[in-house]
């Protein structure tokens, strides 16, 4: 992600077979990724509500996540073995650093 031309977020994530030894899961188990990154003057202040709907969904859907904020930037990362579980929370976690519902269409 660039601003002005400048990167202010580099994804230094990657996942390769040489890394997992080979083996097609990795993340304990885990089948699904997503990373939400809001990048914008004051997006660290989404971190406190994103966190809260976090604590809400709790371990009951077989998620993990975790959420942090800092320098205009929002950075969260949800695993789970349930690709579902992780879009719906996904759309919660949008929902919430919206300030407003997602549009229809985005809705599960």
């Amino acid at each position: 992600v660039r601003r002005g031309g400048v990167p202010v977020m580099i994804e230094p994530l990657a996942l390769t077979a040489a890394m997992l030894g080979g083996k097609s899961a990795c993340l304990g188990g885990a089948r699904a990724l997503a990373t939400v990154a809001v990048i914008a003057p004051g997006a660290e202040d989404a971190v406190a509500s994103v966190r809260a709907v976090l604590a809400d969904i709790g371990a009951t859907a077989g998620l993990e996540a975790a959420a942090s904020g800092w320098d205009g930037k929002c950075v969260v990362r949800v695993i789970g073995a349930d690709l579902f579980e992780v879009k719906k929370l996904v759309a919660r976690i949008l929902g919430v650093v919206r300030g407003c519902p997602l549009p229809r269409v985005w809705q599960m």
